[in-house]
């Protein structure tokens, strides 16, 4: 989005298979943590933040954009894909339901990337997927109580979305704040 600083973080939008939710969580924020590249409350430059993950049942942010959420529609417009399976990100795109991309050509321009396109996943057999989500089962058990009290601990803010097919953990969302901002700017240059 062009507003980096050196203290910035790299903020992931993790899209998973269904019933793959919470084991992908848990794997990713282990690697990066072994790694010592995962956002802490003490370091945060150049550290990756996992504040957000849905399956593919759940892309079209319908469900939680703001009217007029001009903030969400430019974070979505500017996402860079990294990592793209069956083109998830050109999916994920065409199920905004709420958002009109034409609106801004040029920015979708500015969005692309580098990114490793991977083709169709070959067919895993029943035992495989049974067991990978049985282990996604174990990893909901153990984490979405301790994930709830943290949410409800802090207030439980519009920002924070846990569902069965979405973790969002943006406890200080300001969409709301934004979009009022740029709602009185027009209403000041257009008062009429």
């Amino acid at each position: 989005m062009n507003a980096s600083h050196p203290e910035s973080d790299i903020d992931l939008f993790v899209v998973t298979e269904i019933k793959r939710l919470w084991l992908v969580r848990i794997l990713l924020t282990l690697s990066l943590q072994i790694m010592h590249a995962r956002k802490t409350s003490k370091h945060h430059a150049g550290r990756f933040c996992l504040s957000f993950f849905c399956t593919t049942e759940a892309l079209d942010f319908a469900s939680f954009a703001l009217k007029d959420d001009i903030y969400l529609y430019f974070r979505i417009v500017m996402l860079k894909p990294i990592i793209n399976v069956e083109d998830t990100h050109a999916q994920f795109l065409a199920s905004q339901s709420w958002a009109d991309f034409s609106l801004y050509p040029d920015i979708q321009k500015l969005s692309t990337s580098f990114q490793l396109s991977l083709p169709s996943k070959k067919h895993t057999s029943p035992l495989t997927r049974k067991f990978f989500d049985t282990l996604d089962s174990i990893c909901k058990f153990f984490f979405l109580p301790k994930t709830l009290h943290h949410a409800q601990r802090i207030g439980n803010p519009y920002g924070i979305i846990i569902t069965k097919h979405m973790l969002k953990f943006h406890d200080d969302d300001q969409r709301k704040e934004i979009s009022e901002k740029i709602r009185l700017k027009s209403e000041c240059r257009n008062p009429n």
